[in-house]
């Protein structure tokens, strides 16, 4: 056997050994040290005749490492378990494990939502939807990008999953910036596909929702000139395509004219008001109008564009509920002469010309 081994030259002779010994000093390979404290537990469990909660192997103390090493270089089915476990992992796991989240599992969600793979990339995008609500101050507008460009090109199922990340990330995390580009491509999916895309397009609805009501200073400008081109576009918003998109436009145009006085600037309001006028049909004529006479409010201007460009659209049906409003009990109210009536007095002028501008464009 010695002078076997001196005949095997010693590179030849150490290599095997190496090997062998790297082998079972990887932890995330050894069958020898991934059970080892598991061996010390049972030998503990003999020596005091008790019995005690099993210990956890170090990789099941903190599995990150050993999830980063699987979704880097397993194969698809190894690499989504990976991303699936990664998402499952909790607060009591233990700060250790949440410093090895925090460090790692950006990067490792980053390079699996381009994975090659439609189950790795659906997979990492379920995980993020519970991963950036634990870590809402970790820089999460780095992933905005890949979301968009998810939403616009990949399968339904993926877009969805890209839709609801988009929305966790806006209500969720802090100082995300990036949006405009998101909003795009969520405005793009919900004018987008046919009944098949429905779930698709609910979902871009609530995530557009979302960005609209926490970052209303980044996309506010951008979303009313997109409004303001559909209704431009379309003046009766009659085409199939554009109901969706109009009915989730106006709720968020109303809801930023109407409690704007004191979360946003005045031109987001003002041309929010200007937006309605041209999405809006006399569907909102109640809620609109109830808001022209509350006392209370000071978007009255800016609700007065919004009702007078409703007028221009439909000047018939317009001018018939102004003048149900006067003739009822309004009308006895305007009787009283303050400054409260006489500004309502003036908004209804305002709107009646605009009817009267476009019912005389209609006989041209």
């Amino acid at each position: 056997m010695q002078q076997l081994k001196q005949n095997i030259p010693e590179a030849q002779r150490a290599n095997p050994f190496r090997r062998a010994w790297n082998h079972l000093k990887d932890l995330e390979k050894s069958p020898v040290l991934k059970y080892m404290d598991k061996l010390e537990y049972y030998v503990f469990e003999a020596t005091h005749a008790k019995k005690i909660k099993p210990k956890k192997t170090l990789i099941e103390r903190n599995p990150v490492p050993a999830l980063a090493r699987a979704a880097k270089f397993g194969n698809a089915e190894v690499r989504a378990i990976a991303m699936k476990r990664l998402g499952e992992i909790d607060g009591k796991n233990g700060r250790q494990v949440l410093e090895a989240m925090k460090k790692d599992s950006k990067p490792m969600l980053m390079e699996a939502l381009k994975d090659a793979d439609e189950n790795v990339r659906i997979s990492a995008l379920l995980s993020l939807v519970r991963i950036a609500p634990r870590f809402p101050s970790y820089g999460w507008g780095d992933v905005l990008p890949t979301l968009a460009e998810t939403i616009k090109q990949k399968s339904g199922r993926e877009r969805a999953a890209a839709c609801t990340a988009a929305k966790v990330i806006a209500e969720r995390a802090s100082e995300v910036h990036g949006w405009p580009t998101v909003m795009g491509a969520l405005i793009w999916a919900i004018r987008q596909g046919g009944d098949e895309e429905e779930h698709v397009q609910k979902s871009a609805c609530e995530a557009l929702k979302a960005i609209a009501n926490e970052y209303v200073g980044e996309v506010g400008i951008e979303l009313v000139s997109t409004a303001i081109g559909i209704g431009r576009g379309d003046p009766k918003i009659e085409k199939p395509e554009n109901r969706r998109i109009v009915g989730v436009l106006n709720e968020i145009l109303l809801r930023w004219l109407r409690e704007g006085g004191s979360t946003m600037a005045g031109s987001i309001r003002r041309n929010a008001g200007r937006a309605l006028g041209y999405t809006a049909d006399m569907s909102l004529f109640p809620v609109l109008f109830a808001e022209l006479r509350d006392k209370h409010s000071t978007t009255g201007p800016d609700v007065v564009n919004a009702l007078a460009g409703i007028g221009a659209r439909y000047p018939k049906e317009m001018a018939a509920r102004i003048s149900e409003e006067v003739n009822g009990k309004l009308g006895d109210e305007l009787l009283e002469i303050n400054i409260w009536n006489d500004r309502t007095a003036w908004a209804i002028r305002e709107i009646m010309l605009e009817c009267g501008k476009a019912m005389e464009r209609e006989k041209e």
